[in-house]
């Protein structure tokens, strides 16, 4: 009997429902081992290659050449350039080109050729997203067709020699077959479909297909006390292969099966306002994209899948939580997944699903100011999702929105973008993909990033590294008595059981002034039971943002408060900053010039009421992207309070 593990399992019984509790521990007493999967016969073989020559699309079918060499006519090299290089075998893998030589080796890590370490890598070739950018570059260069559709069909047969079904690494997470198989299928569809390929590997093709479909079906990955993306993952997947499979016996129980657990997964992970359960707005993005995905496969097919609302205000979650560029503001875990891409994008950016928004509901709200129209709109709707970008009217500024579900709150003025993260950790309080960021905040301002998220740095390769970007430390947020929110349990690096509580955030936005406050209960259980209340005023004539962090409780602690910075700092108030300073005195008090820190000449931020708190510059981590590392300025200010206390800061925007 596999050992309990104590610690865990009462953290969960304190912030876990107990439903979720009660469901968790019925699927484990009633599940049963998964029957051996066998070989597909020769006439399944067979029924499977002819379903998959009449699968539904995932993709446009309309010509997108011209339409390229119109709006993205740069483009146009990049997909010949990419296509070229991996045709030569070289991937890109998390911002890093890999050189994979003749033949994959597809239990080795392709960065660094070796087995073992960091699976993600290994698990990224396998995913095939690569394919999906080459089969693209074939649609738009004839010349690239024939050796990409040779490419693609060496490739899976490279994966299917070396990695049997049900055993191995790629077998060891059903999210993975799942997405590989949605990505072998669009490859081939936008290579000219099943039929332009040889008939003896598309009857392989099927047989492999077939296998994959039983192992999901047996496989879910529901086991957890709240399932989360990966259960609607391999829902997806399953449903994909019911839907291209659709003429053997399997196919259609598949599909149904997976429909009604989709429909169920949408309206369990997705919030009224539109945001994913799971605290992470990277994790909301590859959520949306598996629904997307499922509902487009769909309609392809013919077939009813309501979650076409469910969709509809996910878009707008995205809508209400871009920044000024486009990018998205890191809260929560990030490993750069998505689905279906033919357009090499920064791992933040999310500024290409507000075309595809508008281009599927022919909603205006969906646009953001500044925001170009995508390429990949193009690829899932055609031609016309243009013409509904331009059809809808120039959008208004949105000034202030806030997402309860998704623990994200958001003002804005102009070129400023302030986000406050407060609301639950995630998956009923489990917290999988969360992070010990109650209160912290993300600034954007003058065209770029100013106060960031550091990201997620990585996940089980490096355990110290994994729990210090989850660590409250990490964040824009204030840390007591040098302690976590909520503990961070050894040994589990997807859950922290939610012991912040933090209740419901106040929104009041009264044109010249908009205004957050939100609170958190995590630092109760220490022995100043301290409470920690932060309100935010964005005063939009001043061009100020004031930040109050009360801290209600008694007796005395060590309070830090650390603002990790994009760009530079430094200590001193500079002249331009002397002459904000001196402006807004009514509204700021005395201020100490020496104790101001000017940020990228774009803001600074000032320390108010006194100098009870030292201020210094540091030094912390940041991770863009999954796997890389880099070193950012942080600001620290620190010192011992009584308590209650309030400390006051303002945060001045230049220009």
């Amino acid at each position: 009997m596999a050992r309990v593990d104590l610690t865990y399992a009462r953290a969960l019984l304190e912030v876990a429902p107990l439903g979720d509790l009660a469901r968790a521990a019925m699927r484990r007493v009633l599940r049963r081992t998964a029957p051996p999967i066998a070989p597909a016969s020769s006439a399944m073989r067979a029924a499977g290659a002819n379903a998959l020559g009449r699968a539904p699309r995932l993709l446009t079918a309309e010509p997108l050449v011209e339409v390229y060499r119109a709006a993205f006519p740069d483009a146009l090299e990049r997909f010949a350039r990419r296509g070229r290089q991996i045709l030569d075998h070289e991937v890109e893998l998390f911002g890093r080109v890999c050189a994979l030589g003749p033949a994959i080796d597809w239990e080795r890590d392709p960065r660094s050729g070796a087995r073992g370490g960091d699976p993600k890598w290994a698990w990224e070739l396998a995913r095939c997203g690569h394919l999906v950018e080459l089969g693209a570059a074939a649609r738009l260069h004839a010349k690239l067709l024939g050796p990409a559709r040779d490419q693609v069909r060496l490739t899976i047969e490279s994966f299917l020699d070396q990695c049997p079904v049900g055993s191995g690494m790629h077998y060891a997470s059903s999210l993975e077959v799942a997405l590989r198989a949605i990505h072998w299928l669009a490859a081939i569809e936008l290579c000219g479909g099943a039929r332009a390929f040889p008939r003896a590997f598309v009857e392989r093709l099927a047989g492999a297909l077939l296998a994959d479909g039983h192992f999901l079906r047996t496989h879910l990955e529901d086991s957890g006390v709240v399932p989360a993306n990966h259960l609607l993952g391999d829902l997806v997947g399953l449903y994909v292969l019911g839907l291209a499979l659709d003429g053997t016996p399997p196919a259609r129980a598949w599909a149904r099966f997976a429909q009604r657990g989709i429909e169920r997964e949408a309206a369990r992970q997705v919030g009224a306002d539109g945001a994913h359960f799971e605290a992470s707005t990277a994790y909301h993005r590859f959520a949306l994209e598996l629904l997307l995905v499922a509902w487009r496969a769909a309609r392809a097919h013919g077939a009813s899948l309501p979650v076409g609302e469910t969709l509809h205000r996910m878009f707008g979650f995205v809508r209400g939580y871009l920044q000024p560029d486009g990018s998205e503001p890191g809260f929560g875990d990030s490993d750069d997944a998505r689905l279906l891409p033919m357009v090499p994008r920064a791992p933040r950016d999310h500024a290409y699903l507000a075309s595809l928004g508008v281009g599927l509901f022919g909603d205006p709200a969906l646009r953001a100011p500044g925001v170009p129209f995508a390429e990949e709109a193009l690829w899932w709707i055609g031609p016309e999702a243009q013409l509904a970008w331009r059809r809808a009217p120039a959008p208004a500024e949105v000034r202030s929105a806030s997402f309860p579900s998704g623990g994200v709150h958001v003002l804005r003025d102009r070129d400023v973008y302030v986000a406050l993260r407060s609301g639950s950790y995630g998956q009923h309080g489990v917290g999988g993909h969360a992070h010990n960021d109650q209160l912290s905040l993300v600034v954007h301002a003058g065209g770029a990033p100013l106060i960031i998220d550091p990201g997620t740095g990585c996940y089980t390769a490096d355990a110290l590294t994994r729990d210090r970007f989850r660590g409250t430390a990490a964040h824009a947020t204030l840390v007591l008595d040098g302690c976590e929110q909520s503990p961070i349990l050894a040994g589990r690096p997807f859950a922290l059981p939610d012991r912040a509580r933090a209740p419901r955030v106040t929104l009041e936005d009264l044109g010249d002034v908009a205004r957050l406050a939100g609170e958190h209960y995590g630092y109760q259980r220490l022995p100043a039971r301290v409470t920690h209340r932060r309100t935010l005023e964005l005063h939009r004539a001043a061009r100020v943002l004031l930040i109050d962090d009360l801290l209600l409780g008694r007796g005395r602690g060590a309070v830090e408060l650390r603002f990790p910075i994009f760009g530079k700092a430094r200590l001193g108030a500079g002249a331009v900053t002397r002459a904000r300073i001196a402006e807004l005195g009514a509204l700021l008090g005395p201020v100490d010039p020496e104790r101001v820190v000017e940020l990228d000449g774009r803001a600074a931020l000032v320390p108010l009421g006194g100098g009870a708190l030292s201020v210094r510059l540091d030094q912390a981590s940041a991770s863009w992207r999954y796997g890389e590392l880099t070193r950012t300025p942080l600001v620290v200010i620190r010192g011992l309070l009584t308590f209650p206390s309030t400390v006051r800061h303002a945060l001045l925007f230049v220009g």
